[in-house]
């Protein structure tokens, strides 16, 4: 019963779609970046102000992936030296 209680006292997430993520970040505010960041990950590492890694979300794990590998691609961005590699820890 406690878990019923918790769960209904939790706000219902959204679920943005994974298409036009560019276009909802450009626009969004706030809580609909934050809303992509939680869709697209359940952690994200920071040290010293930098991001070091990330964990991205089970449910999203390989699109996510693809997605990174494709920024990585065309884009050539390194993100804490290392490059996009998920980190171990959910830290």
């Amino acid at each position: 019963m406690r878990k019923d209680l918790l769960e209904a006292a939790v706000p219902e997430r959204m679920h943005p779609k994974l298409t036009g993520l560019v276009e909802a970040w450009d626009s969004g505010d706030g809580i609909v970046r934050r809303e992509l960041l939680a869709t697209l990950f359940c952690g994200i590492h920071v040290s010293q102000g930098a991001v070091v890694g990330y964990s991205p979300s089970p449910q999203r794990q390989t699109q996510v992936m693809r997605l990174l590998e494709t920024v990585r691609r065309k884009l050539s961005v390194n993100v804490g030296g290392d490059g996009f590699e998920p980190t171990a820890s959910s830290v």
